[in-house]
């Protein structure tokens, strides 16, 4: 097999070789912090004292870097153990991460370098179900998951772009039937604070505002974990409300297909939809639809507002007066 050389530097690297890795987006931004040494191991937050002692809690063993965590914990070495030949045989012990995958890139091809991003994205997410829930993942599962997630990818860059095109969702906002309540969700992000704020409304088969939202959170910059948060709060909203029939609107496809799936997910937003669906298998009857922005445009408002507004906030019964031209004229067309 032919020796190719890393690329110099952390930018030619994340230009040359992560973002054109066929992974799904999602993995490569995590397995971005993977190589920047940004995730919250317990070397890192003992650094930020958050805790007090640096040990692994699977092995208690001292944990210095990210490459325990990954690579070195014996929880890892089951994973890679299950997994491709190139990956069983090296040891890295006493190196960093960075050198770990300096070393593998030179030993395989791109195919296989993808497998281990993957892979090592699904050892942090197992690594952390069994610390914080107690759950154990047969090893085999994990890689059989990872392998799926690669070839799902690949089917989804070969199809046509008109597939994930919005125009074949809902344009506008439409009352749901006789019986049941429309929730719609979105977020805002304001970089430059480092926050989100969510929006919520809660309408009723008149088009009438039972309900609404803002909502702020510190800390969360990216889309789909803000829009998973959001999903999250307008489930409990409507659970509140003493809402049965529910229909769900987000126009993240991502975050919308999630919550429809009953396979579950391993992204950093996991647990949230986890704990969506939770409370939405609590009630007679749920669907969660994907629709186009000017669909969702009365709740991206009121993310909007609560981008400027440090205070939670829940309007039972009216209506707020930065959506009330909308709510008016979608009332007006229903009418007709």
């Amino acid at each position: 097999m032919e020796i190719r050389k890393w690329p110099g530097g952390s930018t030619k690297w994340e230009e040359s070789i992560l973002w054109k890795l066929s992974i799904p987006n999602a993995a490569k931004k995590i397995f971005w912090r993977v190589c920047q040494n940004l995730l919250p191991t317990k070397e890192n937050l003992l650094r930020r004292k958050v805790v007090k002692e640096p040990f692994c809690p699977i092995s208690e063993q001292e944990l210095k870097t990210i490459l325990h965590a990954l690579w070195d914990c014996s929880a890892a070495r089951d994973i890679w153990g299950c997994s491709r030949r190139v990956f069983q045989k090296m040891t890295m012990e006493g190196r960093s991460f960075m050198q770990t995958m300096e070393s593998i890139f030179s030993k395989c091809d791109l195919d296989d370098f993808a497998m281990f991003a993957q892979l090592s994205c699904h050892v942090w997410f197992c690594r952390n179900k069994w610390v914080h829930e107690g759950t154990f993942v047969d090893p085999n599962l994990i890689l059989q998951k990872t392998v799926e997630d690669i070839m799902t990818y690949a089917q989804l860059q070969q199809k046509e772009p008109a597939e994930n095109n919005v125009s074949t969702h809902l344009k506008a906002w439409l009352a749901p039937t006789q019986g049941w309540y429309k929730a719609n969700w979105d977020v805002a992000i304001d970089k430059l604070n480092e926050r989100v704020g969510i929006g919520v409304v809660l309408r009723d088969e008149k088009g009438q505002v039972i309900a609404t939202m803002c909502k702020t959170r510190m800390g969360i910059l990216e889309l789909a974990m803000g829009e998973a948060y959001a999903a999250y709060h307008a489930v409990f909203l409507c659970r509140d409300m003493g809402v049965q029939n529910l229909i769900l609107e987000g126009n993240v496809k991502q975050i919308v297909e999630a919550i429809n799936s009953a396979t579950g997910t391993w992204s950093l937003f996991g647990h949230l939809i986890e704990d969506t669906r939770r409370v939405l298998l609590t009630l007679p009857r749920w669907n969660c639809v994907f629709v186009s922005h000017e669909a969702n445009e009365e709740a991206h408002r009121m993310a909007k507002v609560a981008t400027t507004d440090v205070n939670d906030r829940i309007w039972r019964g009216t209506t707020p007066n930065c959506i009330s031209d909308i709510i008016l004229m979608e009332q007006l067309a229903l009418s007709r």
